[in-house]
């Protein structure tokens, strides 16, 4: 998969669905399954309202009425709390922009459509409502029959809802390759990073860590972070 179908960048984080990647011998075609309704609202938008100890609106009509405000005053992690509420006040804004595609059925794509459901680039709001977007297309290896590549959104992208992180990893992965572009002004591990370490570890407490992630760090085209991956 090129860019054209799920884009990489080493700025903003670009992949807002999860998408599950399938090694196959026909034609490429991803298919993408949306939440329904109920899901949407109980499952996304009350991990929100529950962090941030607001009133959970009863239907997604309710929700779509003016957002209550957030009461800083009282709050001991201000910081994080302002930022899950400034992610649920995006989704609110874009509601009307993928509302219509909850509870519809899956629906069938060529690969160079990804794009419009999967990411979040260039304003993209779609990906709000896809539960899953699973893509079928041949592996550059052809012996890897039955293996499942699944891209996870970043917790960047999850703030509010890191449960369905660890669902995904307790039930749905044997392994997990954790990417990091290691930033040329700093050389440490950052407290995001830990966060996702905890979270594979408490997926599967079963599983020794060691044993169930694997580490990639990526240097930069122009090599300007090679000393910082070495370092790490």
């Amino acid at each position: 998969l090129s860019n054209r179908e799920i884009p990489t960048s080493d700025e903003l984080p670009c992949t807002g669905a999860k998408s599950k990647i399938y090694h196959s011998e026909e034609s490429p075609y991803a298919k993408i399954e949306f939440y329904s309704k109920e899901e949407f609202l109980k499952e996304i938008l009350y991990a929100y309202f529950d962090k941030l100890n607001m009133p959970k609106p009863f239907s997604l009509k309710r929700f779509s009425n003016p957002l209550p405000e957030l009461d800083e005053s009282t709050r001991n992690d201000r910081n994080l709390d302002k930022a899950i509420y400034e992610k649920l006040k995006f989704i609110h804004k874009a509601f009307p922009s993928f509302s219509e595609l909850l509870s519809k059925s899956h629906k069938l794509l060529g690969l160079d459509e990804i794009i419009e459901y999967v990411t979040q680039s260039e304003g993209r709001t779609r990906y709000l409502a896809v539960k899953t977007g699973n893509i079928y297309t041949k592996f550059p290896n052809h012996d890897v029959t039955g293996l499942c590549l699944v891209d996870l959104p970043g917790l960047e992208a999850a703030q509010g809802h890191e449960q369905k992180l660890v669902s995904s990893l307790e039930y749905e992965v044997d392994a997990v390759i954790f990417v990091k572009s290691p930033d040329v002004l700093g050389t440490d591990w950052e407290q995001a990073d830990y966060n996702i370490f905890d979270l594979i570890d408490n997926a599967a407490r079963e599983i020794d860590l060691a044993h169930r992630l694997f580490l990639v760090l990526n240097e930069k085209n122009d090599g300007s972070n090679r000393k910082q991956v070495q370092l790490l």
